[in-house]
């Protein structure tokens, strides 16, 4: 794979490209879970507001104007039918709403104009928003430290081709802005932003840091710029290379290996808890 970047791709033409990608590196501390999350996807209640923030933001486009809504008139999907047609409507890449769901959508998309406001009010997140493209593809190979070539590929919310831009800027929504610094750690946010940097540096031969665009769920829909700091960035960098070695070795074995063994586990009192206890 040579190193490219692609304009307009699909969804669809993407995630048909085999290569590691952020998602799947995050997850190879647990290469069997890695293994069958990539091969049955699924769309979280989450993932799906998410993507509908995503597209309303970079795409101008409303979930209520979008083409693969498919309206259900099931009461529940506890009956065969319900269930089959469900299931025909997902395996199709439809989106299964309740007609109840759909006359509610208007409020929806309401609560996320008032999110992309709250985006849109980020002076430093906006200047990059105008000088760059958007959901660019980057493909580039990657060799490990052990000299092992992998095939890599990134989809970046803004890709700014300024060789002299400082930042790489990701868009997040999030249930508790308050708690976002935490995220970041917490749902591996900081190997995903890594990723990105390695993507960047390969693709143009140009360092950047790296820039969160946080937006929180909850009204008043408040918003923030957290950034990575060098180190976090550093640290992020070295589990990537661990990662893709692991997914590496993984692809050429063919065995994707559980990181959980038949030995019993002994739960230890940390030692938080002896002092809550009284026992220290």
């Amino acid at each position: 794979m040579s190193n490219e970047i692609i304009y307009d791709m699909s969804d669809e033409d993407y995630f048909e490209i085999d290569a590691l990608n952020a998602s799947v590196l995050k997850k190879m501390n647990n290469p069997e879970r890695a293994k069958w999350d990539d091969e049955h996807k699924s769309t979280s209640e989450a993932m799906q507001f998410g993507s509908d923030f995503h597209d309303f933001v970079l795409r101008g486009i409303r979930p209520d104007q979008k083409s693969d809504i498919a309206i259900s008139h099931f009461d529940s999907f506890r009956t065969k039918e319900a269930k089959a047609w469900r299931d025909s409507m997902l395996a199709a890449g439809k989106r299964v709403m309740s007609s109840k769901a759909v006359d509610e959508m208007g409020e929806y998309c309401d609560d996320l104009a008032c999110m992309a406001e709250a985006a849109y009010a980020l002076p430093e997140f906006m200047q990059n928003y105008d000088e760059s493209k958007k959901e660019v593809v980057l493909l580039w190979e990657y060799a490990t430290a052990s000299g092992r070539v992998v095939d890599c590929k990134a989809k970046l919310d803004l890709f700014n081709p300024n060789l002299s831009a400082s930042h790489i800027y990701d868009l997040k929504s999030c249930a508790d802005l308050g708690m976002f610094k935490q995220d970041v750690i917490k749902y591996s946010y900081y190997i995903s932003a890594a990723w990105y940097t390695m993507a960047v540096k390969e693709s143009i031969g140009v360092d950047r840091g790296f820039r969160f665009a946080a937006v929180g769920k909850l009204r008043p829909y408040q918003s923030m710029v957290v950034e990575c700091s060098d180190d976090l960035l550093a640290l992020g960098r070295a589990e990537c290379d661990v990662l893709a070695e692991t997914w590496a070795q993984c692809r050429e074995a063919g065995r994707w290996p559980s990181p959980y063994g038949r030995n019993v586990e002994v739960v230890e009192v940390p030692h938080w808890l002896k002092k809550e206890k009284g026992l220290l």
